[in-house]
């Protein structure tokens, strides 16, 4: 059961983290919120599993030559957990670092004036090139790489909105510097 459920637990939180992020009026910061909380949740649920395995273990044998086979059923029975916890963490950092990429600091503008105008253009090779980095990432970081293809699709649905939300910021922003220098240029003869 508790193997199930850590995969559940992946799988329900990451559409919950873009639908509290896409709600906040702010969306920058909403991500940067959205990210600390599953971060910080999947922190929790780390030490809660390495600091209740040895109570378990202490209550369910009264024997002291049993707390070895007992701590390592519960460690054997809550590995899934904890790769759902890795992964959390994995995901939140990079959640609150897509927020920092689209909030209104002056290194996330610069950082957005680098991304080329053919992304600009066409918002689905944003998200491509968006979810292709998802793809590197679930392949390169074996924890994010469940044999679930479900889990697989979020993520990378989740990448996809994430380099369309930046692409689209970045957009806004490029044309709000057009908008400037035509209305600073002075006017012809």
């Amino acid at each position: 059961m508790l193997d199930r459920s850590g995969n559940l637990l992946g799988f329900l939180s990451l559409p919950l983290l873009i639908a509290g992020a896409w709600l906040m009026p702010a969306r920058s910061r909403g991500w940067i919120a959205v990210g600390a909380a599953f971060t910080g949740a999947s922190i929790l649920l780390l030490v809660a599993r390495n600091e209740l395995g040895p109570l378990v273990a202490d209550m369910a044998s009264s024997a002291s030559t049993w707390n070895g086979a007992v701590l390592a059923t519960w460690y054997v029975a809550t590995g899934s957990l904890a790769d759902s916890a890795v992964a959390g963490i994995i995901i939140g950092v990079t959640t609150m670092a897509i927020g920092w990429g689209a909030g209104p600091s002056r290194a996330a503008v610069r950082l957005r004036g680098w991304v080329p105008p053919a992304l600009l253009r066409r918002p689905a090779a944003a998200a491509g090139a968006a979810a292709l980095a998802a793809l590197v990432a679930i392949s390169a970081v074996p924890v994010l790489g469940s044999r679930r293809a479900a889990v697989q699709l979020v993520l990378l649905a989740g990448a996809a909105i994430a380099g369309l939300v930046i692409a689209r910021v970045a957009a806004r922003e490029r044309a709000a510097t057009a908008a400037d220098a035509d209305v600073a240029a002075p006017a012809g003869p």
